[in-house]
This record gives structure tokens, sequence and C-alpha cells, in this order.
């Protein structure tokens, strides 16, 4: 018997149904869900085999797969590329190489094997003249050797540098006779080597202490059913034990769930779960705070808010499962999405929007403000970097990357070539960033010529920094700096700062995301698109900001002062993410920043 349709209840009203077809050799050919005015169709094919040729919803490809006689994948589109991967495999079937091709060539992985099929080299990627030839095993492409024991563990991982830069990176591992992790030791072979980790197991195989590279030693206790009780923290002073005083503690359900959680400061929150073991309340001590949950019969999230009323979240979706709306404070956002599920608007609460359009390979193209001015417009190569972003006041941004994939080109330019923010990253073997250079000064951060001491306890606490005394509470968040002092609530969320003549109250919504604050007396209210900042507001409700984002994550591209569209500013990031410049509707900057190793302004 093969099920032909499958009906799912969603609410007391609702329904998906799902209606399913099959080939003359029993494997599914069409399947189509059904659900508020949604049909969503999915066509599959196979081949003689039974294996997976290609998946196409409502006439957009998902997968097209390629095999070999052994029936290794040897070409697909499934990881949404512009180009598809192709493997190559030996004569035992292990794959060998994997390529992606590209303009001039192929980006491609290998690797190769010991007697035993155990993978002992890895290199790459790195750019090829075609898709199965393997790189050069010399830098700057980046390898990585794997050691065996007599047992097939990996006891030593050898990443290859240049003596100049620091030499290789060796990790040996040392295991127990049941395979279990002994210890950990890294730099191996240099003045630095140290024993990053050591590890001591109960007889029941549980990790029992866990000792880092000072000897200080974390202390776990388990009940009878080996789920973790206490986590003891090192003992300050005392190399090798676990403070008795200084403990987290753990109370599960029958079902397995973490329905306790005493903090180390002696306070505890308690988590309650329905019948099908979904989160359902949060209570904290002294009532504060507690939070309730609701779901659907799919189990999607509908709702969660504080016991007291102060504040809601709740969450609409369609027949299909995707989100559709999500409500807090009274305020909105709207979604509307295409056959294959991208978002192809957000609507903010007073109509506002941006549309999104797409390629045949669901990436992102370009951004509208209200469906018709251009915010953003992306182009990508065929590994799906983005090149080129073309933003509507006439600015662009450049990037370019180098032989082994790594970025090594990210440019701004403004209407004025005086205020362009050009940063070219050389990479050592390893693919991190050994230096980072941007030609204009206006962005560039200038050290104090100084150095700083720090001080540190064995819960690797700073206590001292530049003479000042540094401070944290029972549950190690930071507290004071000598200028700064901070207070927190359970879930180690910043409650309170106050400081250089500044005092500031912060509040959460009951997903954890900061909705409010306060600062010397003026309140803001905050508005999300799941974890991006949507908006904000003033003390009297007026929109005061609001935010585009762009994709990938934490990604501003357009801010805009008030309700309008006049007063915008797009934002341009440098590599790690960190905002370098603002620049008007003009494409003219209105502010530089740099930025030092450690994020310093």
């Amino acid at each position: 018997y093969r099920p032909v349709r499958i009906t799912q209840k969603i609410d007391a009203t609702r329904s998906t149904s799902t209606t399913i077809s099959y080939a003359a050799d029993f494997t599914p050919s069409t399947t189509t869900e059904d659900a508020d005015g949604l049909a969503v169709k999915t066509v599959t094919t196979f081949d003689s085999e039974g294996r997976l040729v290609t998946s196409k919803r409502d006439g957009v490809a998902l997968v097209t797969n390629a095999y070999d006689k052994r029936g290794n994948v040897t070409r697909t589109n499934a990881n949404l590329l512009g180009a598809d991967e192709v493997m190559t495999y030996d004569a035992d079937g292990r794959e060998t190489a994997r390529g992606v091709a590209m303009a001039g060539g192929a980006m491609v992985t290998c690797r190769r094997y010991n007697a035993m099929g155990d993978v002992v080299r890895v290199w790459g990627p790195a750019k090829t003249s075609g898709v199965s030839i393997c790189p050069v095993e010399a830098a700057p492409v980046a390898i990585t050797d794997t050691a065996y024991d007599d047992h097939h563990r990996a006891s030593r991982v050898t990443r290859y540098l240049a003596a100049a830069e620091g030499g290789n990176r060796v990790t040996d591992t040392v295991y127990n006779a049941d395979d279990s992790v002994k210890s950990v030791r890294r730099a191996v072979g240099t003045g630095q080597e140290q024993a990053y980790a050591s590890y001591t197991y109960n007889a029941n195989g549980t990790v029992a202490l866990i000792t880092d590279a000072k000897g200080n030693t974390t202390v776990n206790l388990y009940d009878g059913h080996d789920r973790l009780y206490r986590t003891h923290y090192p003992l300050e002073g005392q190399p090798g034990m676990g403070d008795a005083n200084n403990y987290e503690q753990y109370t599960w359900d029958a079902n397995g769930n973490l329905v306790a959680l005493r903090k180390r400061n002696g306070q505890t929150v308690t988590q309650g779960f329905d019948a099908l073991d979904r989160l359902a309340t949060r209570t904290f001590a002294g009532g504060a705070g507690n939070v309730q949950y609701g779901y659907d019969l799919r189990g999607l999230k509908t709702a969660s808010q504080y016991s007291d009323g102060s504040h809601t979240v709740t969450n609409s979706y369609d027949g299909l499962g995707q989100l559709t709306q999500t409500s807090a404070a009274g305020r909105t956002l709207r979604y509307t999405r295409d056959a294959a599920g991208n978002v192809t608007d957000i609507a903010w609460p007073d109509g506002f929007h941006v549309a999104t359009t797409y390629d045949s390979y669901r990436r992102p193209v370009q951004l509208l403000e209200n469906g018709t001015a251009s915010l953003a417009k992306y182009s990508y190569d065929t590994l799906n970097r983005r090149t080129q972003v073309e933003l509507g006041n006439g600015t662009r941004t450049e990037l370019a990357y180098d032989a082994q994939g790594g970025l090594s080109t990210l440019n701004h330019r403004f209407t004025s070539s005086t205020e362009d923010w050009l940063a070219s990253l050389t990479r050592n073997q390893l693919g991190e960033i050994r230096q980072a250079s941007v030609t204009n000064s206006r962005y560039a951060w200038t050290p104090a010529a100084a150095s700083t001491a720090y001080a540190a306890n064995a819960l690797n606490q700073y206590t001292a920094a530049a003479g000042k005394g540094v401070m944290h509470d029972a549950n190690g968040n930071l507290t004071g700096d000598g200028v700064w002092t901070y207070g927190y609530d359970l879930d180690n969320r910043l409650k309170t700062a106050s400081g250089a003549g500044t005092n500031a109250t912060l509040a959460y919504d009951p997903e954890g995301r900061l909705v409010r604050t306060t600062v010397n007396g003026v309140d803001t209210t905050l508005l999300y698109d799941g974890q991006n900042l949507a908006a904000e507001y003033d003390g009297a409700g007026t929109l005061t900001r609001r935010y585009v984002f762009g994709p990938g994550l934490d990604a501003p591209l357009v801010q805009y002062e008030g309700a309008g569209t006049n007063a915008r500013s797009w934002v341009y990031a440098n590599q790690q993410g960190s905002v370098v410049a603002l620049a008007n509707g003009n494409g003219v900057t209105t502010g530089g920043q740099g930025y030092g190793p450690f994020g310093e302004t």
C-alpha cells in the first residue's frame, strides 16, 4: 500500500492536504500540497535504480542529479550554486575531487586516502583549469593532513602554514581504550604547545572533569539517567578542583525536558512543557518576566507573551507553514512569498513595503522601495559569491576574490572618489586575513601609543584592565569596569547601564529581543523582522526610524529617518560586517568610521 493523500490539521477550521501520485515503477512522481487555496506541485523523476534525478516545485528546479555506474552522484545543483558541482571518484568509489566551473576555470577541492580508506589529505579549494583538476599541493593552497592511530582514529591534524607566519599548526588528540577523547594538544612542536583540554570520564562514559590549559577544572555531576545534574565551575587558586559554591543545577522531567535551571547566583528559572514536549512556560524568581508560548497543531509557534500581558508577539502562517505576518505591540509586519517560498515583499505597519526579486537560483537580485524605486541590485558569480551591488543612490560596492576563494578586495565607491572606501585583504595559507589595507585615511583607525595590561582569573574573566578593576556578578556577567556599571536579568541579558553621565534601562520581548530602551529618560521602542531591526518608535508611538536589510546575516542596507522616504542613508560595511560609512540619497558620505583589530573605534 502507498499513501495517495495525507491530511494534516492546522487548527479547528483549517487543514492541509498532500496528494501523491506514482510512476509505473512506484516512485513518487507528483506531490501536491494544498491549503488555504495554495496548491504547490512538486514533480520528481527517478532513474531505473530509484535514484532522484530531478525535482521541481511549481516549475522551479530544486535538484538535478547525475550518477555513475556505482551510484555515486557525479553532478548536482542541489546546493543552488550558479553552476553544477562535479564530483570525481577513484576506483574504490571514494570522492577525490569536487569542483564548480567558474570564469576561467573551476574552484576545486581534492582529497587523498590511505589503504584503509581514511582521508589523509584535503587540499583546496583553489582555482584550477577544470572541475576534476586538482590544485597544486603547495602554498597558497590550503592543505590539511590527518594521521591516524592503529584504530583509525584521527590522532594528528596538521594545517600547513609558512614558517614566517608561525609554521604548521598541529593538533594531537589522545584517546582512551573506548575511543573517548582523553586530551587535545594544540600548537604541537612549538614553544606554545599546550594541553588545550583534558577529559576524565565516569564509568558510564559521561564527561566528569574538563581541565583547561591552565589546569582549571570544570566538574560535571549526573543523575541516575546520565543526565547532567550539576556543573561546578573552576575553583580560583586550586587547579584541578571545582568550586562547591559556584555551580549550575539542572532538573529534568520524565521525557528529558529541562524543567528547572538553578543559576550560579542561586536563583532558578522554571520551564513548563505541553503534552507534545513543546516549551509552554518560563517562570522566573519573583514572577517578573514570566513567559507563555502557544503553538498550532503543526508545532509552529503562534504566540509568545509575558504573563502580565505587558508584551505579546503573535505569528501567522499559510497552509504550507510559511510565516505570513508577525505582530508585536499592535504593529504588524506582513510577508508575501513566491512559489519557491522566497519572501518577495515585506510590508511595514504603515503600508511602506520592500519588494525583492530573485533569479533562477533563488538568489536575491533587486530590492525595490514600495515596489518601484531600486534600493540595491546584486550580481553574483557561479560560486554564488556577490561580485557587485549597485545601490539606489548611485554608489556601488565591488567585491573580488583570490584564487582560493577568499575575499581579497572590497570597494565602496561613492559619488566623490575622494570618499571611496577601498580595501585590500591579504590572507595566509589557512585563509586567515593577515593584512587589511584601506587606502582612504578618513576611515583609518589610529591606535594609541600605549600598552594595556590585563589580569584574568580561573574562570577566564578579566579581573583588571589598564590598572582598573573589572567586576563580574555570580553568573559571570561583566558588572563594572571602573567607568560603567551594568545589571543583568536571569537570562544574562543587559538590563541597566550607567556611567559617564548616562543612565540606560533596557527591556526585552518574550522572544528575547531588545524591545525598549530608556536613555536618560528618553524612551525608544523597537520592532523586528525576525532578528533584524525593522523600526524605531518614540515614547509617543511615532515612527522615528526605519531599517531595510539586504540578503545575508545582519546586513543593514538602508536607514530611513521618520515615516517618509526622503531622508535615507545607505549603509556600508567592512569585511567583518562593521559599518564604516553612511551615504545620503546623492551618494555623499555623512560619516566614516575605522576599527581596530578587536573592534576598537
